[in-house]
């Protein structure tokens, strides 16, 4: 990454920090496997930057709506209009291939106020993905989000009618900016009987997202534990069944 006015957010965590975090992460569910905990304790985590937009725009919504509001006995119609300006700032939208939204949703949020100019010397010990997108095509996958969130606000100045049907409703951007950023993850990439488990720790909070696979031995003794504690309570009750009569 050699683009100057690419802002970069540092990472907070070290190596050892992070393989901590993530050990802690999969001890929690005692199902988790072994294996993955003892990857994550052996450190066998790295620093990943992955590329971003973060934008600021603003946008005008207009509603046009046909709406029934109960007077007494009687039912009437109208027609409403409604407009809204709405603001947005500081939405991230990832530029690379690697992550998909959902993720980055779950490690958010970042800190924007911690965005430093790009210096080399914060990314060579660290893997940097390539981007992918552009910022206007990182900004058509974000715009669904911006324009149901315009529309969700402007709908609510329409609850004192009984219903309402949307007739017209159109959204214009006054105005888009973006910046191009790097954003930090510590990845903990492993495999369980030859499946990929991919963790993420987002690199500025230490917040952690990902799934890991269960581990089939445990669950079979979880299940056979289970099973026998069901068969002496069974035995238990059928004993005082019998005593009873």
């Amino acid at each position: 990454m050699s683009d100057l006015n690419t802002k970069i957010i540092p990472f907070e965590f070290t190596a050892q920090q992070a393989s901590h975090a993530f050990a802690r992460y999969v001890s929690r569910n005692k199902l988790n496997p072994t294996e993955i905990f003892e990857a994550a304790r052996q450190e066998r985590v790295k620093p990943v930057y992955f590329p971003a937009f973060v934008f600021d725009c603003e946008m005008t919504t207009v509603l046009q709506s046909e709406c029934t509001k109960r007077e007494a006995e009687e039912v009437g119609t109208v027609f409403a209009q409604r407009e809204l300006q709405s603001e947005f700032a500081g939405i991230l939208a990832l530029s690379g291939d690697k992550v998909d939204e959902t993720l980055l949703s779950l490690l958010e949020p970042y800190d924007l106020q911690g965005l430093k100019d790009y210096d080399s010397a914060l990314t060579v010990r660290a893997e940097v993905q390539k981007a992918v997108l552009s910022a206007q095509e990182a900004f058509e996958k974000l715009r669904p989000e911006i324009e149901q969130s315009a529309v969700n606000e402007i709908k609510k100045t329409l609850r004192d009618y009984t219903s309402e049907k949307t007739q017209n409703l159109s959204h214009s951007f006054n105005s888009v900016n973006s910046k191009s950023i790097l954003l930090p993850m510590w990845v903990l990439d492993c495999e369980y009987r030859g499946q990929p488990c991919r963790l993420f720790m987002n690199g500025q909070t230490g917040k952690i997202a990902g799934v890991p696979p269960r581990s089939r031995t445990k669950m079979l003794a979880f299940l056979g534990a289970g099973a026998a504690v069901g068969a002496v309570i069974g035995q238990l009750i059928w004993m005082a069944v019998k005593t009873i009569w």
